[in-house]
């Protein structure tokens, strides 16, 4: 099952099939597009238990030439992992206890010859142990709650905070690419990394997570070299800068390697 929230439209939706979903966003794509309106999808891959398989973040509108298809190639692919059956553990076979003597059976006394007080009593212990489920049963569901609504939160301020990390990002990769080491110095504190050659023709937001110190950012690029273009995959690590461009730096040499990664 796929998740999609669109928080410039207050939009939250289930879908069925990944064929479903990006009809979908062909569609938002298109209104944004005619609408000449930004949106950042929040896309999440479920599993039947509503565990969190995968997810990304998509900005419409695409790039021109690009198929909603192309973007989400790698994503909604990861399979439930299977949980391990229980191994049959063979029992002991018990071995026979030794005769014991038999006591002498007790007379019982009766108490009580009252059945009414002895029902009123079952009852009520009955009560009670219904009532301890029923008070634990809420605060199971409080829990939940509360865990749910947490993660919606940090999900909604993630994805606030991606959006204007994919803005810094848009104005960065085309100068790390411009074979100008002059033009980085804008985006970045330190460090005398060189920029790379090469003209970007696409850029597709792959992840974002918060790290101890700032943002790790994830980019799917198509760069084009002489005439060849080649996949790459573009990592980032970003940190607040009031004096930097938009309010980030690029803290560290960036880490370019080959799409999709192999291990």
């Amino acid at each position: 099952m796929f998740q999609l929230f669109i928080r410039q439209s207050s939009y939250s939706g289930d879908f069925d099939s990944k064929d479903a979903l990006i009809s979908y966003l062909e569609k938002e794509n298109a209104k944004c597009i005619a609408e000449e309106l930004t949106a950042v999808c929040r896309i999440l891959h479920v599993d039947a238990e509503g565990d969190i398989l995968e997810k990304i973040d998509v900005t419409l509108p695409i790039f021109e030439g690009q198929t909603m298809d192309e973007v989400l190639m790698t994503f909604g692919n990861q399979k439930q992992k299977k949980l391990p059956l229980p191994s049959k553990a063979k029992t002991p076979t018990p071995k026979p206890s030794p005769k014991v003597e038999q006591p002498a059976p007790v007379k019982t006394v009766k108490t009580s010859k009252n059945p009414f007080l002895f029902i009123a009593m079952l009852l009520g212990l009955v009560g009670i142990g219904l009532g301890g489920l029923a008070f634990v049963r809420i605060q199971s569901q409080e829990q939940v709650i509360t865990q749910l609504a947490q993660r919606l939160e940090e999900d909604q301020e993630l994805t606030s905070m991606s959006r204007k990390l994919d803005v810094f990002c848009r104005y960065f990769i085309p100068n790390y690419f411009s074979g100008n080491t002059s033009a980085l110095d804008n985006f970045r504190q330190e460090g005398d990394w060189s920029a790379q050659t090469g003209t970007v023709q696409s850029v597709i937001l792959e992840s974002t997570s918060p790290k101890k110190k700032g943002y790790e950012v994830g980019y799917v690029i198509n760069v084009n070299r002489e005439g060849t273009i080649s996949r790459h995959y573009l990592q980032l690590e970003i940190v607040k800068d009031e004096k930097g461009t938009f309010g980030f730096s690029v803290d560290k040499e960036p880490k370019l390697s080959n799409y999709p990664i192999t291990e």
